[in-house]
């Protein structure tokens, strides 16, 4: 079955999306063992759990965003 013009535009936006939100909430996570000062086990799981709280809610506040917009086309 072959994929259509959308669908691969879809599936790059998509996979760029998660990057993206992916990198802030690293960023996210990293400042934040840099504030605290930690390191080792403990600055890697504060860091982890930091980083997936806020991509997760880059991506939620993303696609709200964008259904918003499509509201309007």
């Amino acid at each position: 079955m072959a994929m259509t013009l959308r669908g691969v535009v879809l599936i790059g936006a998509n996979l760029f999306a998660i990057v993206v939100c992916g990198g802030l909430g690293g960023i996210a996570g990293y400042g934040l063992i840099h504030t605290l000062d930690l390191s080792g086990v403990v600055g890697a799981l504060v860091a982890a759990f930091a980083a997936m709280l806020v991509a997760a809610f880059a991506w939620a506040a993303g696609s709200a965003l964008l259904q918003t917009i499509s509201r309007f086309l």
